[in-house]
């Protein structure tokens, strides 16, 4: 812990254990709203990238309510809304790929914990490299199904025999909204995020 937070934490009131309690609820919540459900409906309309982009913006935005609830400056709240949005768009794509969203509830409370509790804040660049990587970590998460699904793309259906059909390319290709799922794209692992 003290290698994440290098100068401890403080101990504000009420105290630690009301503190992980409520920062355990939040994780709860946000990553239910977020990923359990926004990306899970985004992901029946859309592909990866773009759901997973999606959900992640509007994570980021509901920390706007930050301008309403503290007296912190625009500067620093918009910080959080950007730095927000990367680290939802690294756990919204965990949970694209995955469709675990316990480990995300459990990392959210204790990424809040950390920096709701540390004694001193992070700086800029931490904060900037910290994203970078969330943006890195998401779409290599995401990289398989986009490789997968531009290779279905190119696949012609094959004959009983073997054979490629002659059809193939006139075939019509899955309508617009009907997603991955349509086109038999994702197997068992890549199914939609379910809770």
């Amino acid at each position: 812990m003290f290698r994440v937070v290098p100068n401890g934490l403080t101990d504000q009131p009420p105290g630690f254990g009301l503190w992980t309690l409520t920062l355990l609820l939040v994780g709860f919540n946000e990553e239910l709203i977020s990923c359990g459900v926004v990306l899970s409906r985004l992901s029946r309309s859309f592909t990866a990238i773009p759901a997973v982009a999606v959900t992640a913006a509007l994570f980021g935005m509901q920390h706007l309510s930050a301008f309403a609830t503290t007296d912190r400056e625009t500067y620093d709240v918009l910080t959080n809304v950007l730095a927000s949005a990367t680290y939802g768009f690294a756990l919204a794509a965990f949970q694209y790929r995955f469709s675990w969203i316990w480990p995300l509830i459990v990392i959210h409370g204790l990424a809040d914990f950390t920096s709701i509790l540390a004694r001193t804040s992070y700086g800029d660049l931490v904060v900037a490299v910290t994203c970078v990587i969330f943006v890195i970590y998401g779409l290599a998460a995401l990289r398989h199904i986009a490789r997968r699904a531009a290779r279905a793309r190119f696949r012609l259906p094959r004959e009983p025999s073997g054979q490629a059909s002659a059809m193939a390319p006139y075939s019509r290709p899955a309508t617009a909204g009907q997603g991955c799922a349509a086109q038999g794209l994702r197997d068992q692992n890549d199914s939609h995020p379910a809770i």
